[in-house]
């Protein structure tokens, strides 16, 4: 005698199953929306560092207000890509942008200081400068150890999506690939 029940059992199995792979792929998608958050976080730091350099290099260094202007610029890209970026850090496009800003913003960076040290000694520059080169440059780098656990929590994402099971979970209900950061 076969029991009726075995039917029953097997569906609500595949539901739980269903509802729990969905669910770990709402996680994964919100593990890069809290990556992202953080990223955005240290861009506006290293933004707000830049905005005192400037401020600290414009009266002494006349010469230079093209590059102090340009790394200002650079930087106001970035924060204004990353906030573009910042509802959907799991789509492609604006993430393009946001890489393309930082790009722009490291060249303007890397100018400024090759031209401060071909200019003047460090024991030259003014008293706060090279404090804030410091703070600028672990900035720099909080950013990019950021960027870095942001792709890693993309990578999870895109693996959960990959895998054989939960696929069938993942195209129906719109999980879509996102975008590593460069």
């Amino acid at each position: 005698m076969s029991s009726p029940w075995w039917p029953v059992g097997l569906g609500a199995v595949l539901l739980f199953w269903t509802v729990g792979a969905y669910s770990r792929l709402q996680r994964q998608r919100a593990g890069i929306q809290a990556a992202f958050t953080n990223l955005a976080t240290q861009v506006r730091r290293r933004h707000e560092v830049s905005l005192t350099l400037r401020e600290s290099l414009r009266a002494p260094w006349p010469a230079g207000h093209d590059l102090l202007e340009r790394l200002q610029a650079a930087s106001s890209q970035v924060v204004a890509a990353t906030d573009l970026v910042k509802g959907y850090p799991h789509q492609s496009g604006p993430l393009h942008s946001c890489a393309m800003a930082e790009d722009v913003f490291q060249e303007a960076h890397a100018g400024l200081l090759d031209h401060l040290q071909a200019l003047a000694p460090p024991e030259d520059w003014p008293p706060e400068v090279p404090g804030l080169l410091d703070e600028l440059s672990k900035a720099d780098n909080q950013a990019r150890f950021a960027r870095g656990l942001f792709n890693e929590a993309t990578q999870r994402y895109n693996s959960a999506i990959a895998q054989w099971p939960t696929r069938l979970v993942a195209r129906p209900s719109g999980f879509q690939p996102a975008a590593l950061l460069p």
